[in-house]
């Protein structure tokens, strides 16, 4: 009797797949890199190029413990031992982070909605939420598609602004200093920036699991997409910290584009919306899955369950963008730093 097998990732895809679970919530809108990395200068290059490496070595030991099939439990995989507090404590961790990066997306969305359709950000939000709502029922399936379809977008889109940028100003990388009272130096910003991203997508990398690659495939893959992330991170770190008052803009991505061509900014700004709707899916459907192992309901009323977690997010996103940003992220990177010590020791002692 044939069996129904998961057809598992390519090389192409596992790099795009690698790639998008980072971008949206930790790049492509610029206020991350500019709070975490642009605002120190040159330095931040070399903090990003560290982070970097951090996030794809504990990412590949996350990864093929999933694959071996460790646990589909957050709390089972990032804790070492047996205290079931603990566990349960770090599995809701994950799931409050998962919201968290949805909320900062959906107020990233309307924001941009505000910026181009002059309505208020509370709109923009609800638009955002109405139409991840509506995509969010395709599951797992759904997410590798528009992982896979995004990411090359705005990836060139981002290159491209970059690339301009730097050629009109040079490469003369200006530092700020620190913006943010939890971020006071490019070190902290480098280990707190793959903290905090390595914790968010640790949900997405557990839905995978049926679809993460063997061997050279796999090693390949996750070589691509990280250097994928480089080349675009550091253009961009680059460019924001070239142009002053560039991340003083909510979005410093948008405000870039717009210097060079204001329908450059309009055609930009689209792209980054579908960043900010790549990663808040990744997080819906992470955040659903995991819940559907905690409470059957979520199961059996899923497109329910769907629909008013990502109108929750939405009321939460009023908060603000920015805010958001230098908030939520560095409390995360803070928290999640044992834990995720915790995959790399398990990463050792499988091999």
């Amino acid at each position: 009797m044939e069996t129904n097998t998961v057809k598992k990732l390519t090389v192409s895809q596992m790099a795009l797949v690698y790639a998008g679970m980072y971008i949206g919530a930790g790049f492509i809108s610029g206020q991350e890199l500019w709070q975490f990395f642009a605002c120190f200068g040159r330095k931040g290059l070399l903090g990003f190029l560290l982070s970097s490496v951090l996030m794809a070595l504990v990412s590949g030991a996350v990864l093929s413990l999933v694959r071996d099939g460790a646990s589909r439990n957050i709390g089972e995989l990032l804790t070492l031992g047996r205290n079931r507090w603990l566990k349960r404590l770090v599995t809701g961790l994950q799931l409050l982070f998962l919201f968290g990066i949805s909320v900062i997306m959906m107020a990233g969305g309307g924001t941009l909605v505000e910026e181009w359709a002059e309505i208020p950000v509370a709109a923009g939000s609800f638009l955002f939420a109405a139409v991840l709502a509506a995509s969010a029922v395709a599951g797992v399936e759904g997410l590798v598609a528009v992982f896979s379809f995004v990411t090359p977008l705005v990836t060139v889109s981002a290159l491209a602004v970059s690339g301009i940028t730097l050629w009109r100003t040079g490469f003369l990388l200006q530092e700020s200093g620190s913006v943010s009272p939890l971020i006071p130096n490019v070190l902290v910003g480098a280990v707190t920036y793959a903290a905090f991203n390595l914790f968010g997508v640790v949900g997405i990398q557990v839905s995978l699991e049926d679809r993460i690659p063997e061997g050279k495939n796999f090693s390949r893959g996750l070589f691509l997409g990280a250097l994928l992330l480089f080349l675009m991170a550091g253009s961009m770190i680059g460019a924001i910290a070239a142009v002053p008052g560039a991340g003083a803009a909510a979005i410093p991505m948008l405000a870039l584009s717009v210097r060079i061509l204001p329908v450059l900014g309009f055609l930009n700004s689209l792209l980054i919306g579908f960043g900010m709707y790549m990663a808040a899916y990744g997080c819906i459907t992470a955040l659903l899955f995991q819940l559907q192992e905690l409470l059957p309901a979520v199961r059996r009323r899923y497109r329910i369950s769907a629909a008013a977690l990502c109108f929750l997010t939405a009321i939460c996103s009023l908060a603000g963008f920015g805010s958001l940003v230098g908030m939520v992220y560095p409390v995360f990177g803070y928290l999640s730093m044992p834990f995720l010590l915790c995959v790399v020791v398990k990463g050792f002692r499988k091999n």
